[in-house]
């Protein structure tokens, strides 16, 4: 699947790329599956155009409580644009919302993760890697 990025600094693109990666994906997935698909595709991408810069951008965001503060405005946005996609699909609003935040979260840890050694491992990697270890820990609280 081919993810087109508008103009921008790779944060801002990050919204409409996973929207339109996640209402691209496979109709027969479930909504979480489609979640982690569009995570998935956009990782890669994403980290192609910041990965000489990764680390040096979340040194600076980590030691600056007004730059955490913005980061999580700005995916806290991404989430409602990626829930809209997932109620394109037919999720419901509740559902999508759920969803969303969680794959945001997915994303956040493995893109920290991801940043500390951008050589090692890829991004979607990463994502899938932290979206197992979720669900693991959620088949342990039932």
């Amino acid at each position: 699947m081919r993810v087109r990025w508008r103009a921008g600094c790779p944060a801002d693109r990050l919204a409409p790329a996973l929207a339109a990666a996640v209402q691209a994906a496979d109709e027969a997935l479930a909504p979480f599956e489609a979640v982690l698909a569009g995570l998935v595709t956009v990782g890669d991408i994403l980290a192609e155009r910041v990965s000489s810069t990764a680390a040096q951008r979340r040194a600076i965001v980590r030691a600056s409580p007004e730059l955490q503060e913005r980061e999580r405005t700005k995916f806290a946005a991404v989430a409602d644009t990626l829930a809209d996609a997932l109620e394109q699909r037919g999720a419901p609003t509740a559902e999508a919302d759920l969803l969303a935040q969680v794959g945001i979260a997915i994303f956040v840890e493995a893109f920290a993760r991801w940043a500390q050694d951008t050589q090692s491992t890829r991004l979607a990697d990463l994502v899938r890697e932290v979206a197992a270890e979720l669900a693991a820990h959620l088949g342990t609280a039932r």
